[in-house]
Formats: structure tokens, sequence, C-alpha cells
């Protein structure tokens, strides 16, 4: 069976819940997915599984049948309960970069780390991101570190946050947070708790089974 993701990132992540059932249904599973997913679905997965790039060409003699990935609800979670009896986590973190960050993270003598994402790219629902000024001052207490993992240009958003509040965010470098998403994951699963608006932050942070709050707008 051929199982193509669908939409973006995030709802890719939120549909993978579904892959360990489908996966004991199935003689081969292959697995077409945004090729950022693709390190970290193979930890977490079985690991029979075979992947490929979203955007790359399979063809049909590779496979008998085929499904979308948001069809698969229609399969797995026709009554309410069915979601409540496989909430569990189903991402699993590099640990050794987890344990990594985490360290460099207690360096800073910080009674929560928390991990915050405040904005989207998203065109659907323009009024769910905030500035970070607007987003920080809403959250902030002396005794809690802050850690970016907002992805895009921020730099002078947190530049200017330093200027105008003596409020750091800690940025690690070495964390492509739009393009290494297993990396992002660590990260993510190095915090105490996150702090997110609508967006790919708490599908990933969820998914780990992490502690996270999520702040929506009116028209969620």
């Amino acid at each position: 069976v051929l199982l193509w993701g669908e939409q973006g990132i995030g709802d890719e992540i939120l549909f993978a819940s579904l892959i360990p059932e489908l996966v004991q249904q199935v003689d081969q599973l292959i697995v077409k997915v945004d090729k950022r997913l693709i390190s970290l679905f193979q930890r977490s997965f079985d690991q029979n599984i075979i992947y490929v790039d979203k955007n790359d060409f399979v063809s049909e003699e590779k496979y008998d049948y085929q499904i979308a990935m948001g069809s698969l609800l229609k399969l797995f979670r026709r009554r309410k309960e069915s979601f409540e009896i496989h909430n569990q986590p189903y991402l699993k973190a590099d640990e050794s970069n987890s344990k990594r960050f985490r360290e460099q993270l207690k360096k800073l003598k910080c009674e929560k780390i928390i991990g915050i994402s405040w904005s989207s790219i998203s065109t659907v629902n323009k009024e769910k991101s905030f500035s970070l000024e607007e987003f920080i001052l809403g959250i902030y207490s002396p005794a809690t570190c802050f850690v970016n993992l907002q992805y895009g240009e921020t730099k002078d958003e947190i530049i200017n946050l330093k200027r105008k509040h003596e409020i750091d965010i800690i940025e690690l470098e070495e964390v492509d947070n739009y393009n290494d998403i297993d990396g992002l994951a660590s990260l993510i699963n190095a915090c105490d708790e996150i702090v997110s608006i609508e967006n790919l932050i708490p599908n990933i942070a969820g998914a780990l089974g992490r502690k996270v709050s999520v702040l929506l707008t009116h028209k969620s």
C-alpha cells in the first residue's frame, strides 16, 4: 500500500498518528511524505516501512493500493472513542541530541525552559500570529528561559526585544527550525513546556508527548 501525504507538513504529522495501525494491516507500506520528516518517521515507526520524498514519482508497479493520509480517518477513527483509545505519543526524538540540547539550556540556571513560536506563514488565518514583543510580554517571567522554535527570519525581532525590554530569547544556531525538523523535534523535547500559536510546533510537541499550551483566536 502507498500512503501519501496531503496538505502541509503539520497535517502530515497529525495524520501520521495512524501509521502504526495501518502498517499492521498491510504486507508492505510505502509512505510518501515531506522529506524533512523522513528521518524522524524512520526512528518512530515500524522499521520495515519504505519512505519516499513526496515530490518523487512512485511507479504503480510498486504498490497494489494507494490512500491519502487524511482518508485513514474514515477507516481507523470512526467513533469518538477511537481517538481516546489511541491517545498517546507516537513520535520519538533523537534522545542523544535532546540530552545535549538540554544540558546546554540548563547551564543558563533557569527554573523553567519554555520553547516558543509566535507566528505563521499561513495566509488562511493571519490573525493567529503575534509580534514577538506582544507574545512574550503576555507570558514573561524572569525565572524562565525562552527558546526560539520559530521558523523564518526572527533575528530583528529578537534583537529589538532585547534592546527594548532586556529580555533574551535563546537560539540554538545548529538547529535550522525550518529545514531540520528532526533537530527541531529534539529541541522541543529538551524543553519543559511549549507555548505556541496554532502552527507546526504544537503538532510536533503533542506527537512527542510534551506539555503544550496553544494560543487560539476566537475564529479557530
